[in-house]
């Protein structure tokens, strides 16, 4: 039987998850990660799904999927999405979309980074994983 767990991945270390809403929203120019998620090695592979759903001004958002080698100690980018500054398009997005990306989960651990430009913006995002097994 195939197992299915769909994450938010826009959550902070220091968030309280329960109380997320409907998004991230970013308003200055910086660099976040989200919390580690141990719990996705228990999963063969993942989607994940990039949605920016407000935005106004002038943006950028950079968001990549890492995984932690336990051996080097470092992170290394699992998923890369194509640099955002709009509003995703309607849905349903295509299976080929630039807002998806698809990865095998071999690491332990993950967590996404997003790094925002140009200050005097605001832009509201949902990073959502969808891990499962074969």
């Amino acid at each position: 039987m195939a197992l299915k767990l769909t994450v938010a991945m826009w959550a902070l270390a220091s968030d309280n998850e329960q109380s997320l809403g409907a998004g991230r929203t970013v308003t200055t120019a910086a660099t976040a990660l989200s919390r580690e998620f141990p719990e996705f090695s228990r999963f063969a592979k993942a989607i994940f799904l990039l949605d920016v759903a407000a935005a106004s001004g002038t943006f950028t958002l950079d968001v990549t999927i890492q995984g932690f080698n336990e051996a080097s100690g470092k992170w290394h980018i699992v998923a890369t999405f194509p640099q955002q500054s709009a509003v995703s398009p309607a849905s349903p997005v295509a299976a080929n979309s630039a807002l998806v990306q698809s990865a095998t989960l071999d690491y332990t651990r993950y967590r996404a980074q997003w790094v925002t430009t140009v200050a005097g913006y605001s832009a509201t995002f949902t990073l959502v994983a969808i891990a499962h097994t074969e």
